[in-house]
């Protein structure tokens, strides 16, 4: 028998650790999405892609008020950022944590546009250096690029490159 999709149904955001719960109102985590270039040699009939590492890791969180820590971290780097999501089937059942987590350098806290009567939204944006997804109790990424690791699924896919260069 087929069920509905489990949803999203509560979320939070921790900053250095401090709680964020009723003060978070979204949060985007980083696509991950492969860095190619075309090849074509000869006697191919067309082009392949070649990967080349990853795209730029860019997350987003959005907060209901113009809080003093959350306008702090701009032009930080290596705050520890966590999203923490509850994923649910329909009349709650089976909560699923889903727990991302960053590092990285905050390049923007946007405190939006002020007007009457407006709520004071600050966006955060980030290009995280380091990021770990966890469902339940799965390591769906580990990306750590300061130092080499790659890690999807459980299957650490940059560990011969680190043993090569003896690191």
């Amino acid at each position: 028998m087929r069920a509905l999709p489990r949803s999203i149904k509560g979320y939070t955001a921790f900053i250095d650790g401090f709680g964020m719960i009723g003060l978070t109102t979204g949060g985007k985590l980083p696509p991950i999405k492969a860095k190619t270039e075309g090849y074509r040699d000869g006697g191919m009939d067309g082009e392949d892609e070649l990967e080349f590492g990853i795209e730029k890791l860019e997350a987003e969180l959005t907060f209901a008020e113009m809080n003093e820590r959350v306008l702090g971290t701009v032009l930080s780097r290596n705050t520890p950022i966590t999203l923490r999501g509850s994923m649910e089937g329909e009349g709650g059942v089976g909560a699923i944590p889903v727990i991302g987590q960053f590092r990285g350098l905050v390049t923007s806290a946007d405190p939006g546009e002020w007007g009457d009567p407006k709520k004071g939204e600050v966006k955060l944006a980030l290009t995280p250096n380091y990021y770990r997804l966890r469902i339940g109790g799965a390591e769906i990424y580990e990306i750590d690029l300061l130092n080499g690791i790659r890690r999807i699924n459980g299957i650490d896919q940059l560990a011969a490159r680190r043993a090569a260069l003896g690191v």
